[in-house]
């Protein structure tokens, strides 16, 4: 696509969005799935860099309010065109007084909703009980079905092909060393010191001292790496080897420094 019709292009989408309130170029272009109930997306757009409320709109009209984002895991590469932020299955909760209302499946343990089909979990809440609800399906499944449903616009756009100098690295180039930011069980961690590295998983200490085993999907950003920067000839060779693909491997590099 050439310039004048890049531009062309971009002019359209902006007017359509103006007339249907939501960004129209903004779309998920990838995810990396950290739990059952959370995954890492990446949402690429054409126009301008999308808006934190713009971000949370998209989730809210995509999913229909069954996944939602936070927000302060965001962050945008402009040079990309993408902006990745992690999400979760909306968990609702409900008065501990309702189960009355339910068939026990499990005493004190679940219980069922007959009129919504749903099972209802009891879980601790500070010093008070709730009502949990049971998500049967996993993120990734409510993706799948959103797409299954809709024809929403293509994109090239990978966490895997994204270029590695903007620190979203394929997860499998982490080391000892390096620090990096996690999102665990619903909290974020800015900076985590990697102490070791499995071939699933990485082990992690917090800023707060904390000791982490974790999922590798689980760290969302390498912030720093292990001696300063990434060195590109070794990040080159790893992607040689992983794709096959010598010239590719050094478009994913390029720009990268090579010390």
């Amino acid at each position: 696509m050439n310039l004048n019709m890049s531009r062309l292009t971009r002019r359209l989408q902006e007017k359509i969005g103006e007339s249907v309130g939501h960004r129209v170029d903004l779309v998920q272009a990838d995810l990396r799935k950290i739990d059952k109930e959370t995954a890492h997306f990446m949402l690429a757009y054409e126009s301008s860099v999308p808006t934190t409320d713009e971000i949370a709109e998209f989730f809210v009209r995509q999913y229909n309010t069954k996944i939602i984002p936070e927000l302060a895991t965001a962050r945008v590469c402009p040079e990309h065109n993408v902006v990745t932020v992690v999400a979760s299955v909306l968990n609702l909760t409900r008065d501990y007084a309702d189960r009355e209302k339910m068939t026990p499946v499990i005493a004190e343990c679940t219980y069922l909703d007959s009129a919504m089909g749903e099972i209802w979990e009891v879980k601790d809440s500070g010093d008070n009980k709730v009502l949990s609800r049971n998500v049967k399906d996993d993120i990734k499944a409510i993706v799948q079905a959103r797409r299954n449903l809709m024809i929403d616009p293509k994109t090239n756009k990978t966490f895997a092909s994204v270029d590695v100098s903007s620190s979203l690295m394929n997860i499998s180039m982490i080391e000892e060393g390096d620090i990096v930011k996690a999102y665990v069980k619903g909290k974020l961690h800015e900076d985590c010191l990697v102490e070791k590295v499995g071939e699933n998983d990485v082990q992690v200490t917090t800023a707060d001292m904390l000791s982490l085993s974790l999922p590798k999907q689980a760290v969302i950003e390498v912030k720093k790496k292990k001696g300063g920067n990434v060195n590109q000839r070794e990040v080159q060779k790893y992607f040689a080897d992983a794709y096959g693909d010598k010239q590719f491997a050094k478009k994913l590099t390029k720009g990268m420094p090579n010390t």
